[in-house]
């Protein structure tokens, strides 16, 4: 997919041409969905239920495989947990 987003300190940004600020508190739990039919795939705030950012118009051909880049560029970060959610169809 080559798009993510990322942080720096409190700032985050989305990796789209051009890129695009993201301002908001840091979220302790983040939920992405993937639809894969649509090309979207949605980042939430778990906890508020707020929309961070949707990644439009992508290209899937091919089996979709979760990669997480934790970057943890401060030693305080807390450890990465994945939470399992129920497949809708």
């Amino acid at each position: 997919m080559g798009q993510k987003y990322k942080r720096y300190g409190n700032t985050y940004e989305a990796n789209t041409s051009p890129s695009v600020t993201l301002t908001l508190e840091t979220p302790q739990k983040v939920g992405v969905f993937v639809d894969y039919e649509e090309g979207q795939v949605s980042f939430y705030n778990v906890e508020t239920k707020a929309h961070i950012f949707s990644f439009t118009g992508c290209n899937f051909t091919e089996k979709l495989y979760p990669f997480f880049d934790c970057g943890f560029y401060d030693n305080n970060d807390p450890a990465l947990i994945i939470s399992p959610v129920s497949h809708t169809d």
